[in-house]
Formats: C-alpha cells, structure tokens, sequence
C-alpha cells in the first residue's frame, strides 16, 4: 500500500491581505521608510553644486582672512564652521522623523485600515508592504476622460473605468534590490484585474480602463527643503512610477499567487 504524500509545508515567502494582527508591524513598515526619507534628503542638499559652490566659496573667505593663524586653530575653525552647517540641516531634516512618528499613531493605522492592502510575509516577519485605493468612473476627473480609449466590446459598451492610487509601497531594507518590490506592484495589479474582470460565454475579460498611479499625497510625497535640494527625493519618485507604468502596461503579468490566510 503506498503511502501518503507528505503535507506541503507552507511557502517562506508569501503574499496576502493582513489579518489585523499584521497590520502593525505593515504600517511600522511604512513608517520606518518615511524616517529613512532624512539621510537620503541630506545627501540630496550636500551634493547639491549651489550648496558646494556656496561652501567653497566660505571656506575661501574663512581661509583669506585667517590664514596667517597657526594650522591647529584654522583647521578647528574650518571644522566648526562644518559641524554648524551639517546640524543646521540635520535639525531641518528632522521633519521627517516627526512625519514618521506621526504616520505610526493610531491615526495612521485607521488610514491604513480604509485602504486596500496586500503585505508580503518571510516567516512571520511582514518584509513588504502595498497599499492603495480605488475610485470608479464618476470619480474621473473629466479632463481625464480621454485616457480611456473605446471600448472593444461587440455591443459599444465600455468597461467600468476605475483610478487605482498607491498610497504607500516599501520593503524591509535589508530586502531591497531582490524583485520584492516588483512582486508587490505586480500582486497589487493583478488583485485589482481579476476584482473588475467580468465573465461572458466562459472567458474572463479583463478591464483595460484600469488607470494605475502613484497618489499626490503618498507618504514619500513628504518634503522639507525648498524643492531644487530634492533631486534624489524625485529621483526615487520617477523611477517607482515608471515601474508602475510598466507593469501596468502589460496585458500578460507574471505576478505572484495571493493566498488566503485564515
């Protein structure tokens, strides 16, 4: 008699809706990525060539009129003037903390409890987190009408049109630069494919009038410094909505399973 196969044990990584006990370390997730916005924001303004050009340019004036003193006082006067500039940023930049902290408080969790999310789970550990919101077609902006093309339906008809706007997207740091994040988008866009795809004589047709975008106020939408010292800020931005647009384009997605977790 042959045996039994043995029971499958549970995936490692796995992605799903979070129970409520996940909704808190998701949301502490996202928090924590707002908070490691601040050195990111830092080196964006010390890289900056107004603030190097402005910094040599004090640096010579300090140099053309001590440079008679002994090397030890004019190198602590040179450092001094350093360590000034770099906590005068430092206690401009700390805005984000403050936006952190905020975001992790019961408010924010009622804010992520309203959205539609889907986290992706190493063990027991949440290691990445997607969450996003939607709008049917009477909250289309008419000026936005004309993104929807006609429809391909026999009958003239139109598929329901639908905005998906992702509110925030993240992945555990030391996770990062291994597709996680890539898996989420694409887990997020099928989610919402197969939630308005409609059945006709046994095919599932999938609604193409699905606009997929990064909200304004997402929460990496936070800035603290005038807007030319947040290139590499924007850098991020631009590159996470072409990743978007790209997925969001293709008609055969690859995306992970979603499982049910009870």
């Amino acid at each position: 008699m042959p045996l039994p196969p043995p029971p499958t044990a549970p995936p490692v990584l796995s992605f799903h809706h979070p129970s409520t006990s996940e909704l808190v370390p998701a949301l502490r997730l996202l928090s924590d990525s707002i908070a490691q916005y601040r050195p990111l924001q830092n080196y964006s303004f010390f890289s900056h060539p107004l603030f190097l050009a402005c910094y040599g340019a004090l640096m010579s004036v300090l140099l053309a009129y001590n440079w008679h003193k002994p090397l030890g006082t004019l190198l602590l006067l040179l450092c001094g003037v350093t360590a000034g500039i770099f906590t005068l940023v430092a206690k401009t930049t700390i805005d984000f903390l403050t936006k952190a902290e905020e975001l992790g408080s019961n408010e924010g969790l009622e804010k992520l409890k309203s959205k539609d999310c889907i986290i992706a789970t190493w063990r027991d550990d949440v290691v990445g987190v997607i969450a996003w919101e939607e709008s049917d077609s009477s909250s289309v902006p008419k000026e936005d009408e004309e993104l929807y093309g006609d429809s391909d339906e026999e009958d003239g008809s139109k598929p329901k049109k639908v905005y998906v706007k992702v509110w925030g997207w993240t992945v555990r740091r030391k996770e990062r630069g291994r597709g996680l994040g890539g898996d989420l988008l694409k887990t997020m866009i099928q989610e919402v494919r197969s939630k308005y795809s409609t059945v006709s004589d046994g095919k599932t047709k999938i609604n193409r009038n699905i606009k997929f975008e990064f909200d304004v106020g997402n929460i990496h939408s936070v800035r603290v410094l005038p807007e030319r010292y947040n290139w590499a800020l924007d850098r991020n931005m631009v590159w996470s909505k072409k990743v978007l647009k790209r997925y969001s384009k293709l008609k055969d997605l690859e995306a992970p399973a979603l499982e049910t977790m009870n």
